[in-house]
């Protein structure tokens, strides 16, 4: 039965607004605060109806409405604390800025820009061009193009090359990435017909040679750098296909879509964008927020005769990348031409930290606060992983910090829960019903924000 007595005691819209008005402190526009109070009215309405709420009183219910002002007017993008040992974690933004990278693209945003405007000719110009030779510097490759991501580099690829005509795929590479976002559903959308070939753990390169007509445009290659094929599995090398196109199809085009991007040779076993390119592709694609370590970006490089059809193509302008984006990756890009990367951008920065430096990363943490906190802190061995679609077998040694209550009346998924909802929210990693917090990608600067998410638990461990 509806509760018509509480329903009569909620406060009219105009005393509402009236006492809010008088107790929040920050600008706030007054159709926002109309909203929020009526959308707050509406929803406490409804719990009523359903018997959740048995009393009211005003004076939370303005607390109430002033949180979710407060909220609103800070906006729902958190700076938090990465502590699940993943260094590109596609749900906590990717990859990071460095501060030498903001500084250096605040300057230029922060003013007009020559985005699209030749200083030396004095006409208009073309954004592309203001990386371009960085990136074929990096890459060795003759040109290059930008767009906003690498799933539309993919599909602005097919769409200019490919369009009604085949496109030879190993289905060992037909590849899904996150979010259920599948590589057949982008080359449908392209117009380009996918051909698979071979088998899911073997393909050779008589599957490719046998399926090649004069309806075929194009061999795809797509590395799995989110998953690995291993035991009884054999695919065909971009050299091999290079030298099977040169004897046989001279105008079939060779693409390969990299995804991670790394520029640098490392021992990570990672390929790399320039030895894809000297393998024979004539294309290759890949993002600018993973291994490289910059803005969301799709990156495209290759020879200079298809790259100039890419930059034709009407699709171009849906798919372009924003001003912010492309300073950002320049910025990003004179890091490696500096050859800084290594230390200035974070995500290479936290691939190669030694687990020595981060062992004693949390033990400073652990000496300077345990005092500070009920909560048992120690020293755990782990193990981080790169992510973002990157290095799926590759585990790299580290450390963390590992959480408990030893009066056990908070729970490892207790502890995390409240994290989250820190000022500045950590998020960790339960494993064994115990809360791990990996220093891999956490700073020395961020230790007081850390010790004050966990002073929280302090709090609700007294109210418990």
């Amino acid at each position: 039965m509806i509760n018509q007595t509480l329903l009569r005691q909620i406060p009219s819209m105009d005393k509402l607004l009236s006492q809010l008005k008088e107790v929040i402190f920050f600008d706030i526009d007054e159709t926002i605060l109309k909203q929020v109070t009526s959308d707050y009215l509406d929803q406490l309405r409804h719990q009523i109806r359903d018997g959740q709420i048995k009393s009211l009183s005003s004076d939370e219910i303005v607390d109430e409405i002033l949180l979710l002002l407060e909220n609103f007017n800070k906006g729902k993008i958190k700076p938090l604390i990465n502590g699940t040992g993943i260094i590109v974690h596609t749900n906590l933004g990717r990859s990071i800025y460095s501060e030498t990278v903001l500084e250096s693209a605040f300057s230029k945003l922060r003013t007009y820009n020559n985005l699209e405007f030749d200083l030396s000719t004095g006409k208009r110009g073309e954004r592309y061009g203001l990386v371009e030779s960085l990136i074929c510097h990096l890459t060795g490759a003759e040109s290059a193009i930008v767009v906003n991501n690498n799933a539309a580099a993919v599909l602005l690829i097919l769409s200019a090359l490919a369009q009604n005509k085949k496109v030879l795929l190993s289905r060992g590479e037909c590849v899904e990435i996150g979010g259920s976002f599948r590589l057949p559903d982008v080359m449908r959308l392209s117009g380009s017909q996918l051909h698979e070939v071979g088998t899911t753990n073997k393909t050779h390169l008589s599957d490719y040679q046998m399926n090649v007509d004069d309806e075929t445009a194009m061999i795809l290659k797509v590395h799995t750098s989110n998953y690995k094929v291993v035991g009884f599995t054999s695919e065909v090398e971009m050299a091999t296909l290079a030298n099977m196109r040169q004897a046989f199809f001279p105008k079939l085009i060779l693409y390969e879509d990299l995804g991670s991007g790394q520029l640098i040779e490392t021992d990570e076993g990672e390929p790399t964008v320039r030895a894809s390119l000297s393998a024979g592709a004539d294309l290759v694609s890949f993002s600018g927020d993973k291994l490289l370590g910059g803005p969301q970006a799709g990156i495209i490089v290759g020879q200079k005769a298809l790259i100039d059809q890419l930059k034709t193509h009407p699709l171009l302008r849906a798919l372009r990348i924003d001003k912010a984006s492309l300073v950002l990756l320049e910025t990003t890009l004179l890091e490696y031409i500096k050859k800084k990367s290594h230390v200035t951008i974070p995500t290479q920065r936290y691939m190669h930290r030694s687990p020595q430096a981060i062992k004693a990363c949390v033990q400073s943490f652990i000496e300077a606060y345990q005092e500070e906190t009920s909560l048992k802190l120690s020293l755990q061995s782990t193990q981080s992983q790169v992510g973002g679609g990157s290095l799926p077998l590759k585990s790299y040694d580290s450390y963390a910090l590992k959480l408990e209550d030893p009066h056990h009346k908070l729970s490892a998924n207790q502890m995390h829960e409240r994290l989250r909802q820190a000022q500045v929210p950590v998020i960790g990693r339960i494993q064994a019903n115990t809360l791990f917090i990996d220093f891999r990608t956490i700073e020395t600067s961020a230790f007081s924000d850390l010790l004050r998410a966990i002073k929280t638990l302090e709090v609700e461990h007294e109210s418990e």
